[in-house]
């Protein structure tokens, strides 16, 4: 009967970039000889998730995975039975690649863009008005140079 279990391990990194990421997965952690299958998730070259199969009791693994997590790309880590997961919000190519059973594919890689800020369309009248009700100083920085720039 196996007795392997099914872990993720989220590693919030400083790694360089996802050749780093790539040999820290497959040649450091998928080359130890207790754990059996590695895939994992690549978020923005610097935080990884990890799903392996081990049959190491959960002290043990702990104890041997501290050995190779304490590492200076690794900001911090955490690690638990798949199986015991209460929930989760993630991407569906994400949550499908945890917790499907695996194809043929070994990593993803998840990039987001900053969303950016909305821009505040100014009115002049308006700026005006709060000026005399309330002062310049009451002016935000936006504002304040929305008025220095301003041209007829």
């Amino acid at each position: 009967m196996d007795k392997s279990k099914t872990f993720i391990l989220f590693i919030f990194g400083m790694f360089e970039d996802y050749e780093d990421v790539e040999y820290f997965c497959t040649d450091i952690i998928g080359e130890l000889p207790f754990i059996k299958t590695v895939r994992y998730v690549i978020e923005n070259t610097q935080n990884i998730i990890v799903i392996f199969e081990s049959d190491l009791d959960y002290t043990t693994l702990s104890n041997e995975m501290f050995t190779i997590l304490i590492d200076d790309s690794i900001k911090f880590y955490f690690m638990f039975d798949r199986h015991s997961l209460v929930t989760a919000h993630l991407p569906l190519e994400v949550k499908n690649f945890i917790f499907k059973p695996a194809t043929e594919n070994q990593i993803v890689k998840v990039e987001y863009d900053k969303p950016s800020k909305p821009t505040e369309i100014m009115d002049l009248d308006q700026l005006l008005d709060k000026i005399k009700q309330m002062g310049v100083e009451s002016l935000t920085i936006e504002e304040k140079n929305f008025l220095d720039n301003f041209e007829n």
